[in-house]
Formats: C-alpha cells, sequence, structure tokens
C-alpha cells in the first residue's frame, strides 16, 4: 500500500511537475530545492519575499501570512539531484489508520518542521 507519491527532480530544474492541491504535504527526502516567495506587487497579501534552501527530510511550502485565504505563489528549483515525496490529506489519514506508531511519528516531525519554519519567519518580520 502506498501513501504517498514520489518524485525525482534533476539538478537545475525547476519544479513544476508536482501538482499539490490545497492540504498537501511535500517533504524532500534527497538533495536539496532552492525556494523563492514571490506575490504579485498588486497583492494584498503580506509575504516573506526571500529565497530559503530544503534538504534532508524537510517540508517544502511556502506561507502567505496575516491573509490567510489569499493565493501566493513560489518558484522551486533543484538545486541537487532530489527525491521528493507528496501526500494527500487521505494518504495521511490512510497511514493513521494503518500504520498508527509511524503516523504518530511522522506527525510529531511534521509539526517540529512547521514550528522551526514559523519561528523563522517570525524572526525575518521582526527584523523588517
Amino acid at each position: 500500500m502506498s501513501y504517498c507519491e514520489s518524485h525525482s527532480i534533476m539538478s537545475g530544474k525547476k519544479i513544476t511537475k508536482i501538482k499539490a492541491k490545497k492540504g498537501d504535504y511535500i517533504f524532500i527526502t534527497s538533495g536539496e530545492v532552492e525556494i523563492e516567495s514571490t506575490v504579485s506587487a498588486k497583492s494584498e497579501t503580506f509575504s516573506v519575499g526571500y529565497c530559503w534552501t530544503r534538504k534532508d527530510f524537510d517540508l517544502i511550502g511556502e506561507f502567505s501570512l496575516c491573509t490567510g485565504n489569499a493565493d501566493s505563489a513560489a518558484r522551486a528549483i533543484a538545486r541537487k539531484d532530489s527525491t521528493l515525496l507528496q501526500f494527500t490529506e487521505t494518504e495521511l489519514l490512510s497511514l493513521a489508520q494503518h500504520e498508527p506508531r509511524i503516523a504518530v511519528q511522522f506527525l510529531e516531525d511534521l509539526v517540529c518542521i512547521l514550528s522551526d519554519q514559523l519561528a523563522i519567519a517570525d524572526k525575518r518580520l521582526q527584523d523588517h
């Protein structure tokens, strides 16, 4: 039983073939990906427009801050050959039902990752 979809991205390539939907989680399991946050100048959305690098087992994502329902965008480029795993909400729920111990560890790691990313964004906001 598969709980996620795997994607291989070659170094230097933009990550465009992954069609993530709202509620999906994309993790990098090997390689390195650079992500640049972009928001239209006409947008009322506040976004931390900066680059960051994801590697090891880390969540790849971009957040619009302050107007939670607004759309924002990001550009992602593999800086090394990379493998990404995409989980849908349904797949995560299935994992929790069939493999509860693995799911608990996975979700605990996810909470820690999100907490770290929020702390970084908060620090950047305080510096501006």
